[in-house]
C-alpha cells in the first residue's frame, strides 16, 4: 500500500511539472511586461519634464526617441532601481538639436531628478 502512495506522489509531481514551469513563465513574462510599463511612464515622466522646462510643445519637441517604445528611448538601467534618460531636443519641427536633457527617474517614482537640461555637451549619437 505504501509503494502505491508513494508511486501516486511521484506520478503527481511529474505530471505537475510542466503547469508549473509554464506558470514560471507566464510571471517571467508579466515581470517583464510590467517593467516595461515602468519604463514606459518614466520616458513619459522624463519628455514632459523637459518640454515644461524648455517652455512648453510651441518651443521645445524632444528628439523621437523620447516617444513610441521604451525599449528604444536612451536610457540607462542605473542598477539601483532608477534609469537616466539622457536625450535631445530643440524648437518643434526641427532636427537640429540644441538641448540636452538629463533626468534620472527611481522605479518607484518617488524621485524624479532634473539632473542636467542646457547646451548639448556631447555630439549627438545614432539612437536605436
Amino acid at each position: 500500500m505504501k509503494n502505491i502512495f508513494a508511486l501516486s506522489f511521484i506520478l503527481i509531481n511529474i505530471i505537475s511539472l510542466p503547469v508549473f514551469a509554464e506558470n514560471n513563465q507566464l510571471i517571467a513574462d508579466y515581470s517583464e511586461t510590467l517593467q516595461e510599463s515602468r519604463i514606459g511612464r518614466a520616458q513619459n515622466i522624463a519628455r514632459q519634464l523637459a518640454e515644461k522646462t524648455n517652455g512648453g510643445l510651441s518651443k521645445y519637441r524632444a528628439e523621437p526617441s523620447m516617444f513610441g517604445d521604451p525599449r528604444r528611448s536612451p536610457y540607462r538601467d542605473n542598477g539601483d532601481r532608477s534609469w537616466t534618460f539622457t536625450f535631445f531636443g530643440g524648437s518643434p519641427g526641427s532636427n537640429n538639436f540644441t538641448v540636452e536633457t538629463v533626468v534620472t527617474i527611481s522605479e518607484d517614482f518617488s524621485i524624479i531628478r532634473l539632473d542636467y537640461n542646457g547646451a548639448i555637451r556631447s555630439k549627438p549619437t545614432q539612437r536605436k
